[in-house]
């Protein structure tokens, strides 16, 4: 038994973990933007805008999956980075500066 995190991006997979999701992305997420799904291993994680999630596998003898999936749509996520002072300039700033000390 194990479970692995992801966050994602429509189909782009931003970031995963074998362990548990990240505590920083889940700040992104209230209550009501999880769901809780049982699902077989056979099947595959959905795919939407904006969603982090945590998916604890099973044994074949143990039965279906517990998948945990935040979901929330871009802009809402944008509006909740934003309000966290995560703005796009600020972004391209430090984006910026840290290609800049890696060349130096």
């Amino acid at each position: 038994m194990g479970s692995w995190a992801y966050l994602r991006v429509g189909d782009l997979v931003l970031r995963s973990s074998n362990e548990e999701a990240d505590p920083t992305a889940l700040m992104l997420f209230t209550e009501s933007d999880k769901k809780v799904e049982q699902i077989t291993l056979a099947e595959s994680l959905p795919s939407q805008s904006g969603e982090q999630t945590e998916v604890e596998e099973s044994d074949e003898n143990d039965g279906p999956s517990i998948t945990v999936i935040y979901r929330a749509s871009l802009q809402v996520v944008k509006d909740r980075l934003e309000f966290m002072g995560f703005t796009l300039p600020l972004v391209k700033e430090l984006f910026s500066d840290g290609v800049s000390e890696h060349l130096a």
